[in-house]
């Protein structure tokens, strides 16, 4: 029988050592790591030989052994085929980040070892955080005026929406919150057409990062189209950095 380093490393190696996301392999058994690659040993700061002493609770601050161990249970059992789920990671030097992990158990030869696919979201938890500061100070302000505000984040996901754009579209905040707002109230034209969210003039703001005003027609949560005036500007947070388009319509 192969070694396992060897067996991940010729199955393995080639295709995840440049991967975007950080990829780690590590033992059924001993849940020690036996590969892990370039982008998350620079994220890291360990080499690989001093992560072959380590298991990922070595890594995560928030999961202790037995929470770890109860976190990975329905994939030892069969139960289900892969987890997903948020933590942190921290590095060598102390300092830490937040991840998304989607972990899975596979078998190379004859040995289950467990696949690891981690995303470093520290900037865009930093981003949502800049966005939820920037909606809490306007709050008191945006929700007492008659004009209908929107304000979208980098994705175009709806991340606020006044009492005015609720009267305006008859859906509430909740209804529309982390959906892109295009695909609810803006995506037929009035003769039926679809209204790609490609040719829409408000969604330019952000990707241009400048104001765009104009005429546009929503569509109610009834069904019935409004003819709207709106200037989209790109939104920003303290350090100057677009995080998203607030968007001011007039009936």
């Amino acid at each position: 029988m192969h070694n396992l380093v060897d067996m991940t490393s010729d199955r393995l190696g080639r295709i995840v050592e440049d991967a975007v996301s950080e990829v780690y392999v590590f033992s059924k058994d001993t849940f020690m790591f036996s590969l892990v690659n370039r982008g998350a040993r620079d994220n890291l700061g360990y080499t690989m030989s001093e992560l072959r002493t380590m298991t990922p609770w070595d890594l995560k601050p928030m999961l202790s052994k037995p929470q770890f161990l109860e976190l990975v249970d329905p994939l030892m059992k069969g139960e289900q085929s892969f987890l997903e789920f948020e933590t942190v990671h921290k590095r060598k030097d102390g300092s830490r980040y937040d991840v998304w992990v989607q972990l899975q158990l596979i078998s190379i030869g004859d040995e289950d070892v467990f696949y690891a696919a981690i995303l470093d979201i520290t900037k865009q938890k930093k981003t949502s955080e800049a966005l939820r500061n920037v909606s809490t100070k306007l709050d008191a302000i945006l929700s007492n005026t008659a004009m209908a505000i929107f304000m979208m984040d980098e994705r175009q996901h709806c991340v606020f929406m006044n009492k005015a754009a609720e009267t305006l579209t008859g859906y509430t905040f909740e209804e529309t919150q982390g959906r892109p707002l295009h695909d609810v109230i803006h995506h037929t034209h009035p003769d039926g057409r679809h209204f790609p969210i490609e040719e829409c003039e408000i969604d330019r703001a952000f990707p241009e990062d400048h104001q765009v005003q104009g005429e546009e027609t929503f569509v109610h949560k009834d069904g019935s189209f409004i003819p709207v005036g709106f200037t989209a500007s790109p939104m920003k947070d303290d350090s100057g950095r677009t995080v998203g388009t607030v968007i001011e319509v007039r009936d």
